[in-house]
């Protein structure tokens, strides 16, 4: 078996290396969301039927503050069926502003689709895809600092995935962060913010059981990696990132249950 590659913290400055960007970010999610990608994933949890996996890390960005070796955070993932929403639908959902807040509803609504840079079309894929660079933030509650990213966000039609990545762009964003190298002097109490290290891929598929079932329905793949940084131990970077799934998997079949299992 052979470990996931994450790419994060890479430099974004114009059109190109956006696109570039957006170009390993989808390769390796789709090594990330395959039952074939040769990568050993490992159960730790169950929500809904819905297994929740985790498998070692390899963060491969090209200014990202993680590549110590001694560095353990995860990949998470988990396969989310949902019922009563074409696949199509589904992706015009999950990239829309309702779906920006379906996936963190902490987020800020203001944030969405609020681009640094671009957006700009990802012309190698299919017509309305784009790619942006933007800023979100995260409030925390005290003692521990408030978080924020700088992250590309690709949206691929083709594939109806929507990504995102920390990366590092110096022409929008001079805040001292890790990518900067830079020490962290507003990780203490209450203060900030901390730039998070993170990396998403939501993509969106025909579900096996549509083929032998009355119900419309679709697959909702989820992957990933973060580190939230400010001297946090990677144990509470994992609890983190798979309370998110618990509480996400809930959400997303609450809003789109299985009729047949509630009539049983």
């Amino acid at each position: 078996s052979k470990k996931a590659e994450v790419p994060i913290g890479n430099l974004v400055d114009d059109d190109k290396s956006a696109i570039s960007f957006a170009e390993d970010l989808l390769a390796a999610s789709m090594q990330h969301v395959s039952t074939k990608g040769g990568i050993e994933w490992k159960e730790i949890a169950k929500v809904e039927k819905v297994p929740i996996e985790v498998t070692v890390a390899n963060v491969t960005g090209h200014r990202g503050p993680l590549q110590d070796p001694s560095n353990s955070n995860p990949l998470v993932r988990a396969s989310i069926p949902l019922y009563g929403i074409s696949v199509e639908e589904m992706y015009k959902f999950l990239i829309s502003k309702e779906g920006y807040m379906f996936i963190d509803p902490d987020a800020d609504p203001d944030d969405f689709g609020r681009a640094l840079m671009g957006p700009y079309e990802w012309k190698e894929r299919s017509e309305g895809s784009n790619i942006s660079v933007e800023y979100s933030s995260l409030k925390m509650p005290c003692p521990l600092s408030n978080r924020d990213y700088v992250v590309l966000n690709a949206f691929d039609k083709t594939s109806r995935s929507f990504l995102s990545a920390s990366c590092y762009s110096p022409s929008v964003s001079k805040t001292a962060s890790p990518y900067d190298e830079a020490p962290q002097s507003s990780a203490g109490c209450c203060s900030g913010p901390v730039r998070v290290a993170f990396y998403g891929a939501y993509s969106v598929g025909e579900a096996e059981a549509a083929q032998s079932s009355e119900e419309e329905c679709c697959v909702l793949k989820v992957v990933q990696y973060v580190d939230i940084n400010g001297w946090t131990m990677s144990s509470l970077n994992k609890h983190a990132n798979v309370f998110w799934f618990k509480t996400f998997i809930k959400r997303a079949q609450e809003r789109y249950p299985s009729k047949k299992e509630n009539q049983e």
